[in-house]
Order: structure tokens, then C-alpha cells, then sequence
């Protein structure tokens, strides 16, 4: 009798964890491209371009970056506002960029950016560049033409075509100094290169978009995106 009591106990136990595990599991798995990502207080956008799914907004969060002092032409791992506007997200120097992505998601590197550019048009040639290339990737990614100043990225025919939502943020420059907003914007890439990173950057007055090494010490968006489990990348 005790026997069975003990048998049947386990199984109850058993299924009760099972149970749990189960739709547990599921709710964290169930996340599907497009649907928002809640993080920490904020909701961001999701989009799929290509196979990957990218944030379709900059990122927002403040791990405690935001307390660290800044200091001209270094790298501190400063994250902040430009200026004392809330708008499009946080700016991060590249070490703080590196920390900021949710779990399960990344600072994209180099080759993902290249991947998502040749996804909506650049050509295989193109997208090994440097400096500008492409065509009108730039425009494509673009959202909110009453955000950037006036110039050829708004008046091309492809304006707005993907779902990234890029917008002008600006950038902190490396000797302090915020610019470029309605003008420019910029992410990191994770990807390093002799104390450098590579970043990507739109401009107002280009269709295409722009591709180099960057000292660190420069605070730019973020975009993440979802870690890619099936191929491998963690």
C-alpha cells in the first residue's frame, strides 16, 4: 500500500513538473517575429528582414551605464540620452552596446548586417565596401520623413520599404559633443578590428548606406537581434 501510495505521489509530482516545464517553456518559446519584445519596463517592434529578427526601434535600456561618467576620446562604457532628449533611444559606446541586448538576444555583428543589407537588395559586390554602397538600401530601411532633415534619402521611391524603422538619432562624438540629429544614424556593429569596431550609417543627403571602422569611444543606436539558435550562434 505504501508502495503504491508512493508510486502514485511521484506521478502526480512528476506530471505536476511537467506541466509547469511544459507551458512555461512554451510562453518563452512562443515569441514569433512581429509580435513586440517586452524588455525591462519598454516595448520594442520586432521585424523579420531576410531569416533574422531584428528590433524595428533602438534600444532603450539603461543597465547601469547610464551612471558611468563620461570621458573625452575614451571608451568608458557611457550609455545616455542625447542630450536630455528621450526620443529614439539610448546612444552607447561600443563596450556599453556590447552589454545591452535582452538575453536571448545580440549586438549584431558585421556579417548579420551584411546579410540583412543583401536581404533587401545590395549586391554581393556592394555589400563587401567600405564607405558607401549600395544603392537604396539606406532609403529602404528609413522611416519618419518628418524626422530627417530634407535631402535624398526621404524623396527616394523606396523610402520606408522594410520594416527597420531607422531614424536620424545623432551620435555623441568621442570629445563629447552631441550632433547629427535629423541627419545621421548610426549603430555598432560587435565586430572588432584593431581597437576599432564596424558600424553602419545613414545620412539624410544618400540613398545607400555607409560601412566602417569606428573608434569606440563614439556613442551611437543599437539595434539587436535574435540570437540565431538553429545555425548555431549563441
Amino acid at each position: 500500500m505504501k508502495k503504491t501510495y508512493l508510486i502514485v505521489a511521484a506521478i502526480v509530482i512528476l506530471s505536476a513538473f511537467f506541466a509547469v516545464y511544459f507551458f512555461a517553456g512554451e510562453k518563452l518559446t512562443a515569441f514569433e517575429c512581429g509580435e513586440k519584445l517586452e524588455h525591462k519596463g519598454e516595448s520594442y517592434r520586432t521585424v523579420e528582414i531576410g531569416d533574422r529578427c531584428w528590433m524595428a526601434e533602438n534600444l532603450s535600456f539603461d543597465y547601469g551605464c547610464g551612471e558611468v561618467e563620461w570621458e573625452d576620446e575614451e571608451d568608458s562604457g557611457w550609455c545616455g540620452h542625447y542630450r536630455d532628449e528621450k526620443e529614439h533611444g539610448l546612444l552607447y559606446q561600443w563596450s556599453a552596446a556590447m552589454e545591452a541586448c535582452p538575453e536571448g538576444w545580440e549586438l549584431p555583428c558585421d556579417e548579420t548586417w551584411k546579410e540583412m543589407e543583401t536581404a533587401i537588395g545590395m549586391s554581393p559586390e556592394d555589400v563587401e565596401d567600405t564607405n558607401w554602397r549600395g544603392d537604396d538600401e539606406g532609403s529602404k530601411m528609413s522611416t519618419g520623413a518628418d524626422l530627417w532633415n530634407e535631402g535624398a534619402l526621404i524623396e527616394s521611391e523606396n523610402f520606408d520599404k522594410t520594416g527597420f524603422d531607422a531614424v536620424p538619432a545623432g551620435q555623441r562624438r568621442s570629445v563629447g559633443a552631441f550632433s547629427d540629429r535629423g541627419t545621421y544614424a548610426v549603430w555598432w556593429t560587435s565586430t572588432e578590428e584593431n581597437g576599432e569596431a564596424w558600424r553602419r550609417r545613414l545620412h539624410r543627403g544618400f540613398t545607400n548606406t555607409f560601412r566602417n571602422l569606428q573608434d569606440t569611444s563614439y556613442a551611437y543606436s543599437v539595434r539587436c537581434v535574435k540570437v540565431d539558435t538553429e545555425n548555431g550562434e549563441e
